[in-house]
């Protein structure tokens, strides 16, 4: 339960850090639109998220899958904490409103890694269908927040977030690697 709790923190911050980027270069954000990109990545992140745990339960689970799966979030943990340590900031430069297929891609990207956490609540042996409205909620209120905290007040913290995000993959992976042994 705990292990799933930092899982799903440590995707929430990433979800804060992609949102405080696009919210920091937008030229105009009314509290319409930043409610309309806050919602389309929640649904996102819940539909990705019934999407891995149906996959796991489609596909029968053999060892060597966990352990893709565990790698994999591993090394997107690693990949935060070095853009967190040797990346750069954000840039401001205000730009026209996101349009919907570049947020669809930059949505896609942050779910795949929801699909992969998706695997790990099925294997954990809990219910999908008590988290998923849950992890909607958590995303939609997460991505609101990153949308007007990076339109309002840039991106401050934005390396520290990344880093803690990653170091929280890192652990709840190794938590969900542990608890399969």
């Amino acid at each position: 339960m705990i292990t799933m709790l930092i899982l799903s923190l440590g995707i929430g911050i990433y979800v804060f850090g992609i949102s405080q980027q696009i919210g920091y270069t937008q030229e105009v954000l009314h509290w319409k639109r930043i409610l309309f990109l806050g919602v389309s990545f929640g649904l996102m992140e819940m539909l990705m998220l019934l999407f891995g745990v149906g996959l796991s339960v489609w596909i029968p689970t053999q060892r060597w899958l966990q352990e893709v799966v565990i790698i994999a979030l591993i090394l997107i943990g690693a990949d935060m904490f070095r853009r967190a340590v040797w990346g750069k900031a954000p840039e401001e430069r205000r730009e026209e409103l996101v349009s919907l297929q570049r947020l669809f891609v930059i949505a896609l990207s942050a779910e795949i890694k929801t699909v992969l956490i998706g695997f790990c609540f099925a294997w954990e042996g809990r219910s999908p269908w008590v988290y998923a409205p849950m992890i909607w909620g958590v995303s939609t209120i997460v991505a609101v927040l990153g949308f007007t905290y990076g339109y309002h007040m840039g991106c401050r913290f934005w390396k520290a977030l990344t880093g803690i995000g990653g170091i929280f993959l890192i652990l709840a992976s190794l938590g969900v690697y542990f608890h399969l042994i």
